[in-house]
């Protein structure tokens, strides 16, 4: 019958119905039960009547869906005006016409139909034997099994003899790992994650490793961290997060100024985070919602050496650094993050651009400076100060940076 009606609705070239042809919609609503329908209802009358053997049963849920073949219910008040009943007949149609369209859409995309359990059938066994085939732990084959620990024995035994190919296997392995979602492989089986585990947590506190001059997230043993902390996110194991939080505060004393790049999956766990906090996906940030007043959690004073209070001064961090650029220079100045002191000048040049105004950007790991009366883009090393590239921009504008 509702079929019927939504080629009607077809016909007329319209995607509601017409006001003034509401009301004749609704009354088709109510027309007669189709006989399928009438020997449903006598079956169940019968089944009721019969008295139940076993333990009993319970109601399995109905799909959200709906019964699009029974009567809408209608509920008003007993003073209800004209248009409280108009509308609450159109949303009666409406309603009825929205399912019957999701059930063609259905039935069209070759998706598996509504089906409509009896509140008394035998289904409990099933849906038993279903979640024992979803919480059963998932097994690979043994070939596979051996294979995974052989690679993961040459990767322990390559640190000594060919620490470079150990690195780069390492790399490897945190891109592949820092891809999924956390607890992505909390489905995994426990024979494959556990090797891997014991081996990226030896490698990662391991304060034998040979360890090189530049301290940018690339020595083996910093690979290895990232790699057991996206481990730890990915799985979602509670006693390995804790176990390797714990070794990484106790590591020794060498180790614990390396530099480790943030993982992508570390990064997702600390979104997701935010948004159950929040209550919803979407986070507001300063760039679309600016810094409130109220938003000041810690302050200090800097004594720059020769600078008085005056001046226009112009400001870029790095995350583990603040660049400030005076009158007197350029200084580069300790965040009290990444284990700097706060306040600290770590470095100063005395002769950078003292007689112009200008701008400071961090992007990219590259540190730049534009001044205001002048065009030219400026790339500065962040060690030394020094400039390492000038680029002659043409177009005037204010410079801005997000990292």
């Amino acid at each position: 019958m509702l079929a019927q009606l939504l080629r009607n609705f077809q016909r007329e070239d319209t995607m509601f119905p017409e006001p003034d042809s509401i009301g004749k919609y609704f009354h088709e609503l109510f027309k007669g039960v189709s006989d399928q329908q009438k020997k449903k209802s006598e079956w169940k009358k019968t089944k009721k009547g019969k008295p139940q053997k076993g333990k009993e049963k319970k109601k399995t849920k109905v799909e959200a869906l709906g019964d699009v073949s029974s009567p809408p219910e209608v509920e008003l008040p007993g003073n209800a005006s004209s248009f409280a009943v108009f509308a609450t007949v159109r949303m009666a149609v409406l309603e009825c016409w929205m399912k019957e369209a999701c059930e063609i859409y259905l039935q069209s995309s070759g998706s598996s139909p509504a089906t409509y359990v009896a509140a008394d059938s035998d289904t409990d066994d099933d849906e038993g034997d279903v979640d024992k085939e979803l919480n059963a732990p998932a097994r690979i084959p043994k070939i596979v099994g051996v294979g995974l620990r052989s690679v993961f024995e040459l990767i322990r035994e390559s640190r000594h003899t060919y620490p470079e190919l150990c690195t780069r296997a390492l790399s490897a392995l945190l891109d592949v790992i820092q891809g999924q979602q956390p607890e992505g492989l909390k489905a995994e089986p426990a024979e494959v994650i556990e090797p891997l585990f014991k081996l990226l947590l030896e490698l990662a506190t391991s304060s034998d490793e040979p360890q090189t001059s530049h301290n940018d997230g690339s020595n083996l043993t910093a690979v290895a961290c990232a790699c057991l902390l996206s481990l730890v996110v990915v799985r979602g194991e509670t006693g390995k997060l804790l176990a390797a939080t714990a070794a990484l505060l106790m590591s020794p004393r060498i180790l614990a100024t390396q530099n480790i790049v943030l993982p992508v999956a570390v990064a997702a766990l600390q979104r997701s985070v935010h948004g159950v906090l929040l209550g919803k996906v979407v986070r507001p940030d300063w760039i679309t919602h600016g810094v409130p007043k109220t938003a000041k959690l810690s302050s200090f004073k800097l004594k720059l050496p020769g600078d008085g209070q005056g001046g226009n001064k112009a400001m870029a961090s790095d995350g583990q650094y603040l660049y400030v650029h005076s009158s007197r220079g350029l200084f580069k100045i300790g965040s009290g993050y990444s284990g700097t002191i706060r306040g600290h000048v770590y470095h100063y040049k005395s002769d950078f651009y003292t007689d112009k105004r200008g701008w400071l950007g961090f992007a990219q790991g590259r540190l730049y400076y534009r001044s205001l009366d002048k065009g030219d883009l400026v790339t500065i090393d962040t060690t030394s100060l020094t400039v390492q590239q000038v680029v002659r921009i043409e177009v005037d504008g204010v410079m801005f940076s997000d990292g």
